[in-house]
């Protein structure tokens, strides 16, 4: 059974920045938000990248620009064309973000959470942030 500790690193995102930008006004530029077993990274307003406790980093493929070209390697370091490989396509992102984060969004992963109620669990925290992105 989680402890109550753990239940609440779930229901209070963690926001911080992955940039390197000298100045602190572009922090919102570099957006890493992390709710418990998830980490989902933007680049502005979008998200480039996540990562789900027990799988590996998720990072599109750069179809923006050189800008967040730079978000993406800050995000997993990969410098060289070679080592860039790994990252995937729209389509393959969208494919595994269902497959590992919408069950925990959705809450129909109970065994990460078995005490946590359903209407407590990260969607609700997400869609807030999601509001306040807009803005």
């Amino acid at each position: 059974m989680p402890s109550v500790r753990d239940r609440i690193a779930v229901l209070i995102p963690q926001i911080g920045s992955y940039g390197r930008y000298q100045g602190h006004n572009y922090g919102l530029n570099t957006l890493e938000i992390t709710f418990g077993p998830l980490t989902i990274y933007f680049s502005y307003k979008t998200c480039v990248a996540f990562q789900l406790s027990g799988y590996r980093k998720v990072v599109r493929r750069n179809e923006w620009g050189r800008t967040t070209g730079k978000h993406l390697t800050w995000i997993d370091g990969r410098k060289t064309r070679r080592e860039r490989r790994d990252r995937v396509d729209e389509e393959t992102f969208e494919k595994l973000w269902k497959e590992q984060v919408e069950p925990i969004l959705t809450g129909t992963a109970h065994e990460l959470l078995p005490d946590v109620p359903p209407e407590m669990r990260v969607k609700r925290v997400l869609d807030r942030t999601k509001q306040i992105l807009k803005t």
